[in-house]
């Protein structure tokens, strides 16, 4: 599950559950770049409707239904109060028409 809260622009994860979101097939046949920011929520209680996540942030590209990490993101790095950018460049073997 994943909601935007007050910024309209931002992914939310709720939940306790394996989260993911995937884009629809982009045009980067001529390379591109992945951008974003990146918090991770804090350590809550035992008690909490959403719990932390302790497993790291994989950022994958997918071309001809296979799935290749290239950003690995720890959520211990991530955990703080401010938003932190992230910038990675698509490897030149995800470079296709229909890259997601």
């Amino acid at each position: 599950e994943f909601r935007a809260l007050e910024n309209r622009n931002a992914l939310v994860f709720t939940g306790v559950y394996f989260r993911k979101a995937a884009t629809s097939g982009l045009n980067v046949e001529h390379g591109g770049r992945v951008e974003f920011y990146l918090k991770m929520g804090p350590i809550a209680s035992d008690n909490a409707v959403c719990k932390a996540s302790f497993e790291d942030v994989i950022l994958e590209y997918n071309v001809a239904d296979q799935w290749v990490e290239f950003g690995n993101y720890p959520a211990w790095k991530f955990r703080s109060d401010s938003f932190q950018f992230v910038s990675e460049d698509i490897p030149v073997e995800g470079w296709t028409n229909s890259t997601r």
